[in-house]
């Protein structure tokens, strides 16, 4: 999803002055009060162990009106669209300099910034689109189709670097993955596709028929701007063809099982699992070696899809491609292009597909397409050494408190421990940025020519993807880039986590803020992203990164349980009437956080070192640790942004981040007087612990 909305907060523009040595009198205030946390933001009317969300962000939800166009309020927004905000300026800072002081890396950045400049794209209209339009008319065969298709969702496709929606304008999607039976190896993946509302749901639900509508009015609108013939009756047309691609894919519950989503084949196999589709053909288009190795999500859902493909009158195909790109695009090209593009989003997909505005969205645009090269800008302008020393040191705290907790735990064979504790072992952590960025050498970058730099782009990467196929997997190549804040990423096949320079700003870390504060904020985030090695999808993957049990069966079963108990506490939160969490698809969050936030906790009392935390305010050590990750989880949701997250099960709402974990961590009820009767009240056995 692709969450920006805006508050600018200070970030790291003084970091580099802030050394370790500095007393708490001479080090500068913190960003949120006089120790990290925003106490007019409580409600202490709210008892803790009613509603700990609302206890420390009460007050703040109660004076915080949601604009007619905004649908979140949330400091994880913030973040994001104070750092876009922040690139936005750096690359306007390195167009407007001397272009001879400018690296090379600076000066394509700088090109890049220019070929956005509005009046430029607005003079080339719809002309940059049209080849792919007449291509899109001349495949008249499924043949071609699947060749057109391939080189599409290949080369065609810009890989987001950051977490928003991708649509989906083809049937199936396919990327370069490392294999998760052979993790020392690159596979090509073939996923479930073909939809552009975020899931089934949408599609097959009857309490989505106003989305639905509203969905196919957009589609009719984009068609008749773009010149495709019988727009509105080939609107109709496009909805009925995702609705059937939609009962034909699978579940989020079962994209969610990480043994069931991958399923090695070869291009032989795979055209005898789903022959509605000419592979070979889909192959070629991508630019795919027909002799690589080959992984499906769901050979089930692919064949379905691949039925309707087969089956469905090509003109309404071609029309459901001419949209999808014309959308996917729509940033590239001209003002009214972009106007149906961001109406279609604010009104369809409010809060997850569209930026702010324009200039944002151009500016994700560039980052999607060069994302080292930004990278590259952004840590040398940006990025403190004292603050990736810290989180660093953080992140071992808890590594090593994770390892206590499996050598001293009761329920673990002596054999589960031995391996438990090898993985842990193994590990590898990285924080702020990766040691090797691409110089995008060989890439030609315009000054005039945004569309074209971002498609040239997105060919090099792809290009450079499948050069990855046959050739030992990169252990130092980074999934997430430095310079967006997203949540840190355990990757299991390579038993490593990376935890980008970008989250670690205030509200999540603030090199001024009590330890309590970042260990309670960022450190439960970095935590439950530790945690996801021995628990989900970890649980499923052992310490060289290959996917298969590896737990002793009765450990496991013992892990299972666990797993079963707290799917079972989410699904009985109701955030809507008639809406219930999906605890099976959220236990992949739930069981992390959970674990997530004790190593942190432990992490913390570590750190003290033997001395007892001061009391600051009147709170104690640990009550500002879990204000800390309170504070962290401030959100607000329109009921439509509920709805959205709710069907999908994308994420927990993030006041449930908070009251689900807490209640099952002891030293929450000791720390703020929770006791039986209080709304949150877990008893001792019902409690999910684990390692």
């Amino acid at each position: 999803m692709n969450p920006r909305f805006a508050v600018i907060f200070c970030l790291f523009a003084a970091a580099g002055s802030q050394g370790f040595g500095q007393t708490p009198a001479s080090r500068p205030a913190p960003v949120h009060g006089a120790w990290g946390i925003d106490l007019s933001d409580q409600d202490r009317a709210v008892r803790p162990g009613d509603n700990f969300a609302m206890y420390q962000n009460g007050g703040w939800f109660a004076r915080t009106e949601l604009k007619p166009s905004q649908n979140i309020a949330a400091y994880w927004r913030d973040v994001r669209v104070a750092g876009t905000s922040r690139i936005d300026e750096m690359m306007a800072s390195l167009d407007a300099g001397n272009g001879a002081k400018l690296d090379r890396i600076e000066a394509l950045v700088a090109a890049f910034h220019r070929s956005g400049d509005e009046q430029l794209v607005n003079g080339r209209g719809l002309a940059p689109l049209q080849p792919t339009l007449q291509a899109i008319r001349a495949a008249r065969t499924r043949g071609r189709f699947a060749q057109l298709m391939g080189a599409i969702e290949g080369s065609g496709t810009l890989r987001y670097v950051q977490a928003r929606l991708i649509p989906g304008r083809s049937f199936f999607g396919v990327n370069i993955v490392q294999d998760q039976v052979d993790p020392a190896h690159y596979a090509i993946y073939i996923n479930q596709a073909g939809l552009i509302l975020p899931g089934r749901e949408y599609y097959l639900d009857p309490s989505f028929r106003d989305v639905k509508a509203t969905y196919q009015a957009a589609i009719a609108r984009m068609l008749r701007h773009i010149g495709w013939a019988d727009a509105d009756r080939k609107a109709g047309q496009i909805v009925e063809l995702e609705t059937q691609i939609a009962s034909a894919s699978s579940t989020h519950e079962e994209l969610r099982d990480s043994a069931k989503t991958y399923h090695r084949m070869t291009l032989a196999q795979l055209n005898r699992q789903a022959p509605g589709i000419d592979w070979q053909a889909f192959f070629k288009g991508a630019e795919l070696p027909a002799t690589a190795r080959i992984a499906v999500d769901v050979p089930q859902a692919i064949s379905g899809i691949a039925k309707v493909y087969a089956r469905a009158p090509i003109d309404v195909i071609q029309a459901k491609e001419a949209f999808g790109t014309a959308i996917v695009t729509a940033v590239r090209l001209d003002a009214p292009t972009y106007q149906i593009y961001k109406d279609f989003a604010d009104s369809v997909l409010p809060g997850i597909l569209a930026s702010p505005t324009r200039q944002l969205e151009i500016t994700n645009l560039i980052e999607d397409s060069v994302g080292d090269a930004i990278s590259a800008a952004y840590v040398k302008r940006y990025f403190s050494p004292e603050v990736k020393a810290k989180a660093l040191a953080m992140s071992m705290l808890m590594k090593d408190a994770l390892d206590r907790r499996v050598l001293q735990s009761s329920w673990l064979s002596p054999e589960g421990k031995r391996l438990a504790h090898a993985k842990v072992s193994a590990m590898e952590i990285s924080v702020g940025y990766p040691d090797r960025l691409d110089d995008y050498r060989g890439l030609a970058i315009r000054d005039d020519d945004l569309f074209g730099n971002a498609s040239r782009a997105a060919a090099y990467n792809w290009r450079k993807q499948v050069a990855m196929l046959g050739r030992p997997v990169d252990r130092a190549k980074w999934s997430l880039v430095p310079f967006y804040a997203q949540i840190p990423a355990y990757t299991p096949t390579t038993n490593s986590l990376i935890v980008p320079a970008a989250m670690l700003v205030p509200p999540f870390f603030d090199l001024n803020a009590d330890d309590a504060v970042n260990y309670g904020a960022v450190g439960t985030i970095i935590g439950s992203q530790i945690a996801a090695a021995v628990t989900l999808p970890g649980v499923d993957y052992d310490a060289s990164g290959r996917l298969g049990p590896w737990l002793p069966a009765a450990d496991r079963a013992h892990f299972d349980d666990a797993r079963r108990k707290i799917s079972a506490l989410y699904s009985r939160e109701e955030p809507l009437p008639g809406m219930h969490l999906k605890g099976d698809v959220l236990v992949n969050e739930s069981l992390p956080d959970v674990l997530g936030t004790q190593i942190a906790l432990d992490a913390y009392h570590a750190s003290l070192k033997s001395t007892e935390a001061p009391v600051l305010d009147g709170f104690t050590g640990d009550q500002r640790f879990f204000l800390g990750r309170a504070q962290s989880w401030r959100a607000k949701f329109s009921p439509t942004a509920l709805r959205n997250q709710l069907a999908t099960g994308s994420n927990t709402p993030p006041y449930f981040r908070l009251n689900g974990p807490l209640p099952n961590i002891d030293e929450w009820y000791s720390a703020f007087g929770v006791k039986l009767g209080d709304k949150l009240y877990l008893p001792p056995e019902e409690r999910v612990r684990i390692w």
